[in-house]
């Protein structure tokens, strides 16, 4: 398993992603809607 470390600059805080959330961010911001995010990735709406 791969994680990222993020810091929060506005709160100071150091927050821990795996790499399946960044994926998932990335196909909501490519994606048209939500429904066609999760069928980019391979998962129900509800998943995301």
């Amino acid at each position: 398993m791969v994680f990222v470390m993020v810091t929060n600059f506005i709160h100071g805080a150091l927050t821990v992603l795996e790499i399946r959330h960044l994926k998932t961010l990335h196909a909501l911001r490519e994606a048209d809607s939500l429904v066609d995010a999760a069928e980019r990735l391979h998962l129900t709406q509800s998943a995301l």
